[in-house]
């Protein structure tokens, strides 16, 4: 079939490649409309043709056999979702992708939530991030997404290495641990995120994660927005040959009713490198009021002495408090 509407289309040789290989076909009318969104019972066939899965016992509906094939693979769970006419998202397609590709993950007693799922499908080549490695999970799935990664699916379960999108794997990793600190340096953190530290008896402050940016790949939206931002007593070529370490955090207040104010940086240190101060960085908050205050804490350092030190255990990223107390982060 010759299809009119995939020309020049960013999925168009795959489109013809699927096609070739029988485990889809275009419209009626010539077209194979790749915008379309697809339903998880249109995936699910798929991928079962795509990878010869055989077909399950039939039943009441049309999409029974593939979904009792799949489930016999332990590619589908019962808890995965129920509305099988409902379109796929980004989230399930990744979870599903990953069983398929690789067959350890099929294993009934591995459980792969969503934010695990991801991760993996990301760091396998399975699933690209949109623009700026967004991850987007609860986005529909459309025939050329579909498509797209059923054949890297069978790529990857051929044995195949894939490239990935490192944006994409960074802001996975965000999304699931909160922090992408262990993949830049092969070491993990000594805290589980989100973490939480009473500082007195009436602010808490609690940590949202560790991320790490190398500010010379500067085509990470991070990176460009960090590079934009004017900080502090700071030169304009500070970025060059640095990390960025930024710890998110928010406060939450009990109010004393009387006036007060805890100012952040001279109340504690920040060792991750030299802070950074900015207009969108949290200087300190009113005591008197109950509240939540946002805000984030970063340092930068040199890459070539993280790169170093930070693996051989030779360097610690930790907030010291003017008390004495202290959170260790590595």
């Amino acid at each position: 079939m010759s299809l009119t509407d995939i020309g020049g289309h960013w999925a168009e040789a795959q489109i013809k490649g699927a096609v070739a290989k029988r485990y889809v076909d275009g419209y009626e009318d010539g077209t194979f409309r790749p915008e379309k969104p697809v339903s998880r019972a249109e995936f699910i066939k798929l991928l079962t043709v795509a990878a010869n899965v055989k077909p399950g016992a039939a039943g009441a509906s049309w999409y029974d056999p593939y979904v009792n094939a799949l489930k016999g693979e332990g590619v589908l769970r019962d808890r995965d979702f129920q509305e099988m006419g409902g379109n796929m998202t980004r989230a399930e397609m990744a979870k599903l992708a990953v069983r398929m590709a690789k067959k350890e993950y099929a294993d009934p007693k591995v459980q792969l939530e969503d934010n695990a799922a991801m991760t993996q499908a990301v760091k396998l080549g399975l699933i690209q991030g949109l623009a700026g490695g967004e991850l987007a999970p609860e986005k529909t799935t459309t025939r050329a997404q579909t498509i797209t990664v059923i054949e890297r699916v069978l790529k990857v379960k051929a044995g195949e290495t894939l490239p990935v999108d490192a944006l994409a794997v960074r802001n996975s990793e965000l999304a699931n641990s909160g922090s992408n600190f262990e993949s830049v340096f092969g070491v993990p953190l000594k805290v589980r995120f989100p973490l939480t530290h009473d500082i007195t008896s009436n602010i808490r402050v609690t940590y949202k994660g560790l991320i790490v940016l190398d500010m010379d790949k500067t085509d990470d939206p991070m990176v460009q927005e960090l590079i934009a931002t004017k900080f502090l007593a700071i030169k304009p070529d500070w970025h060059e040959g640095k990390y960025v370490f930024i710890v998110p955090t928010f406060y939450d207040v009990t109010g004393t009713g009387v006036e007060g104010r805890y100012s952040i940086p001279q109340s504690s240190t920040f060792t991750a490198g030299i802070r950074m101060v900015s207009k969108e960085t949290i200087g300190g908050f009113s005591t008197k009021e109950t509240g939540r205050f946002t805000g984030k804490t970063l340092a930068y350092a040199d890459k070539q002495e993280m790169d170093a030190k930070i693996p051989k255990g030779e360097f610690s990223i930790q907030v010291v408090f003017s008390s004495g107390n202290r959170v260790v982060f590595y």
